[in-house]
Formats: structure tokens, C-alpha cells, sequence
């Protein structure tokens, strides 16, 4: 099964999760959200929010093939520069 996957920064880094455009992935059937968290390996405290195709969820929720995934960080940790 394959997810496509957009990280919002600071949780984007480019390569295994980017922002601009969704990275995909393979994905086992019965994946979860949080198995995906860890394939990304970022901390799972550091994910505020989490939505699967543009809807609000959690991370047990299970994957299916052809869901886009969205992460997005703690705002104390999403850092912006306001010009």
C-alpha cells in the first residue's frame, strides 16, 4: 500500500518528509499512524496534530492505500520569523 506524506516544518527535513510537495511511502496493511511516525523518526511528542485526508485524527488510527497524511508540530516548537 502506499500513503503520500507532507510534514510541516520543523518536522520537514526534505528527504523523508517534505512540505512543499507529499513524499511517498510504503506502508504495511494494518499501519497505523504512529508506525508511520516512527518509520519518519521523528519524536511523537514533537506532532501536535495529524490529519488523513484533510481530516483530524489520531495515531492509532490504521492507514489505507492512497491516504495523505498530514503532520503538523507543537506550535512552541514551529518556529517563525515574522518580518
Amino acid at each position: 500500500m502506499k500513503v503520500k506524506v507532507k510534514c510541516f516544518p520543523p518536522l520537514d527535513d526534505g528527504d523523508s518528509c517534505n512540505f512543499l510537495d507529499a513524499t511517498p511511502y510504503e506502508v504495511n496493511p494494518g499501519d497505523k499512524v504512529s508506525d508511520l511516525i516512527d518509520r519518519l523518526d521523528f519524536p511523537a511528542e514533537k506532532v501536535s496534530r495529524v490529519f488523513i485526508n484533510g481530516h483530524k485524527t489520531i495515531p492509532a488510527a490504521h492507514l489505507s492505500d492512497g491516504d495523505r497524511v498530514g503532520f503538523f508540530p507543537r506550535l512552541k516548537d514551529a518556529r517563525m520569523e515574522v518580518s
